[in-house]
């Protein structure tokens, strides 16, 4: 396989911008149309979102138990974030799990692409979340950001 694909690639865009659209349409493109026109190779996705769902899930039980949340709150039974650090724990999780990567599978970015996805803004823009990534990790990545106004 070619070495002319992205080893890392972020994703970013605000919620609801498309990034899941993304994601949806390059699994249904075959290996070689992806490599040759976006330059991604066969890729793992990894997400915030699922770091901060889990987060979300661990709110219910402390609210079972103490009638208190640690770090979200429910607004018309959707899940806000009331503790920002959050939003930072989620990023070291990505981080951790890039770096986990790269040592028990030295030679995953010869041949896979790892996209690495998550939304930001704000007083914590994606400046202060990308200094959160190791070195290691941001010099192996590119940065794709989709951009769509809300009406899209």
């Amino acid at each position: 396989m070619s070495t002319n694909h992205f080893e890392i690639l972020f994703v970013f865009g605000r919620p609801a911008s498309g990034k899941s659209e993304f994601f949806d349409h390059i699994e249904k493109r075959d290996k070689e149309t992806l490599l040759s026109q976006l330059h991604i190779a066969p890729f793992e996705t990894i997400d915030d979102w699922f770091v901060l769902a889990d987060k979300f899930r661990e709110d219910d039980l402390w609210e079972k138990l103490t009638g208190k949340r640690k770090y979200s709150k429910l607004d018309n039974g959707v899940e806000c974030v009331t503790d920002f650090l959050l939003y930072d724990y989620a990023i070291l999780h990505l981080n951790r799990h890039a770096l986990e990567l790269t040592e028990k599978h030295p030679t995953f970015f010869k041949e896979r692409t790892l996209l690495i996805e998550f939304s930001r803004g704000g007083e914590k823009n994606y400046e202060h979340t990308l200094s959160l990534f190791d070195p290691s990790i941001l010099k192996r990545a590119g940065i794709m950001y989709v951009n769509a106004d809300f009406e899209t």
